[in-house]
């Protein structure tokens, strides 16, 4: 069986800017999370 892990940062680890970006969910088939990753890629 293989174990994954998950890589989300812990509460303790996370600066203040850090978790109100992650309140907002961004999926695969969301266009807003296609133009972030295209900026990332370039």
């Amino acid at each position: 069986m293989i174990s994954y892990k998950l890589l989300t940062p812990g509460p303790l680890t996370t600066t203040e800017t850090v978790k109100q970006e992650m309140m907002t969910d961004h999926c695969t088939w969301d266009d807003d999370y296609k133009q972030i990753t295209q900026k990332i890629n370039c």
